[in-house]
């Protein structure tokens, strides 16, 4: 990966990183009950 793409990447933060962590909370939350 070229330093110019890994910047972009770190300004910008991925979708799939996101759903990731809120699947991640559901999935904590249903545990709890």
């Amino acid at each position: 990966m070229s330093p110019l793409l890994e910047e972009e990447s770190k300004k910008v933060p991925e979708p799939s990183a996101l759903i990731g962590l809120l699947l991640l909370g559901i999935s904590r939350l249903k545990r709890q009950k």
